[in-house]
């Protein structure tokens, strides 16, 4: 049996990699085996990854509705969108939680010979790293070498700039994506000593910075509206940590939400991170 890929090519039908990926959101060998079962059931020949990824987020939540949550964090990060404003302002709030102090600049910054638009500032140590955040509004969608070396290029320019006292002075660049890298962009990032972040990189995975530490992206709430998602972010508010059932008063006053939809997020958000 084989699955019709996004990009119109075919691969066979690996249940193995449904596994890991149930295996990752937090079910167990008993629940893997069921969900597996019932999408081999529903399964057909040629059938596209959109419509086997629902089947199997439609059985998964049957059986558990946070784990549901859990296995659909890649979508959750597209929802973030289609802008990339809000992916910059999580990956802010997601590095602050590992320790570093974090800006999301509202001006440009001075290189030696133009300004540039910094996505994130990271300092940790009083070492500082330029974070380029590369939003991508459709799984599978790639950052190509033309991206990576024009981010390199404008990095050099600031690195001169905070050597002649102009702007900040950056030690390191990290470039972030919710996609993937192209081998000729990953390998020009390698050379350059760049930080390569992608969905579900060998070294360097975004996936496994947010699961690690469970910080996951407000989006992750199966109902929350795109109204809600924005009233929350204008008052800082981007991860589902950042909520508790402590806290709901006064984020309802904050975002102007009511509190019992408040306290109905704090709840959600305590079980997801527990």
């Amino acid at each position: 049996m084989y699955i019709i890929k996004k990009n119109g090519t075919t691969e066979p039908f690996q249940p193995e990699k449904i596994s890991a990926g149930l295996a990752r959101a937090g079910a167990s060998p008993e629940l893997i085996k069921k969900i597996i079962d019932d999408v081999k059931a529903k399964t057909h020949d040629s059938i596209s990854t959109k419509e086997l990824e629902h089947i199997i987020k439609t059985s998964l939540k049957q059986h558990n509705e946070i784990l549901a949550c859990k296995y659909d964090l890649r979508d959750a990060l597209i929802k973030l969108g289609p802008s990339g404003f809000a992916f910059e302002q999580y990956i802010s709030r997601l590095l602050h939680e590992y320790g570093f102090t974090t800006e999301v600049p509202e001006k440009e910054l001075r290189g030696i010979c133009v300004d540039h638009e910094i996505d994130v500032i990271a300092s940790k140590d009083d070492k500082h790293a330029m974070i380029e955040a590369k939003f991508r509004n459709n799984i599978g969608d790639a950052v190509i070498l033309k991206d990576v070396m024009a981010t390199w290029s404008a990095y050099q320019d600031v690195v001169e700039g905070g050597r002649a006292g102009i702007c900040t002075h950056f030690e390191a660049l990290w470039i972030i994506t919710n996609g993937r890298f192209t081998e000729r962009a990953e390998q020009f990032g390698v050379c350059k000593g760049i930080t390569m972040m992608s969905w579900n990189s060998q070294s360097h995975s975004l996936r496994k910075l947010i699961d690690d530490n469970k910080l996951y992206p407000l989006t992750i709430i199966d109902n929350i509206s795109k109204q809600e998602f924005d009233q929350l972010s204008k008052s800082g508010i981007f991860l589902c940590q950042q909520i508790n059932t402590k806290n709901t008063d006064a984020l309802a006053a904050s975002s102007g939400m009511s509190k019992d939809r408040m306290q109905n997020l704090a709840q959600f958000c305590e079980r997801i991170t527990s």
